[in-house]
């Protein structure tokens, strides 16, 4: 998960959630980047969602990531 390409990062990134949420179906997870931004999230009772590119963790996106998080 070191890779200097962020694409290359982000996709090995997805995968390690995606293997995580089959060992252990019943946490949800938060992939973020850097804390500045949201990536994907998994919650055991709605599955995966990919955030949009520029979707923050800040009180201005909630709305679009507040179902997927809390």
């Amino acid at each position: 998960m070191w890779a200097h390409d962020r694409s290359i990062q982000q996709a090995e990134a997805l995968d390690v959630m995606n293997e995580l949420s089959v060992c252990a179906p019943t946490y949800p997870q938060l992939l973020t980047h850097d804390l500045r931004s949201l990536v994907a999230s998994y919650l055991p009772s709605r599955g995966f969602h990919i955030f949009s590119a520029g979707i923050t963790p800040d009180y201005e996106h909630l709305e679009v990531w507040r179902d997927w998080v809390l």
